[in-house]
């Protein structure tokens, strides 16, 4: 009798510790995959950019579409009806401080009051090496949000600057405009 309940005994704790090992498999191992946010979605899903037949190409307001294509992710455009969109460009240059190839689609936006805002998305993210030479200084006030990401405010003369980081997406609102206007078009920028 004590035999089999050594055996029952063993067997039992033997089928709970199966029990634990698969348990522990599912939720240790199995569940350490993280879901990716945006930017590791955007680099991880970016495709090769397409070749440019030129550069710089333009593109009116109603064939945007057409500048998207020679981009590897969502643009960054302004919202609303206060900004029109009055052209794209597509280009590639190769910065001196960057020393690789740059893609940019930058569109131009004018509202009624005469403001002009320059919105790029570019690619790789080290473009943002050339803010510097442009003389670009980051300013005291971060409390800047853009396209629902907290954005990084720089200036240069009258030239203020915004950008956020997607991976090796850099998206940016560019203008010598006042504070005001720029926060206006910030706050209907979206990817």
């Amino acid at each position: 009798m004590q035999l089999l309940r050594r055996v029952l005994r063993g067997l039992v704790q033997a089928v709970l510790l199966l029990v634990c090992g698969v348990i522990f498999y599912l939720m240790v191992i199995m569940g350490d995959t993280k879901t990716p946010d945006m930017a590791a979605e955007i680099s991880l899903t970016a495709a090769p950019l397409a070749k440019l037949p030129q550069s710089p190409l333009e593109f009116t307001a109603d064939t945007l579409y057409q500048a998207e294509y020679y981009f590897n992710a969502p643009i960054l455009k302004l919202g609303g009806r206060e900004w029109m969109l009055q052209k794209a460009v597509v280009q590639d240059t190769v910065p001196k401080s960057v020393g690789v190839s740059v893609r940019e689609v930058r569109l131009r936006y004018t509202n009624a009051d005469g403001a002009v805002v320059e919105v790029s998305s570019l690619t790789p993210a080290r473009c943002l090496r050339v803010l510097s030479a442009k003389g670009f200084i980051t300013a005291m006030d971060q409390e800047w949000m853009m396209a629902g990401s907290q954005a990084v405010f720089m200036k240069s003369g009258d030239t203020l600057h915004l950008h956020i980081v997607k991976g090796e997406v850099v998206y940016q609102i560019e203008g010598a405009v006042g504070l005001e206007a720029l926060r206006k078009a910030a706050g209907t920028a979206e990817v």
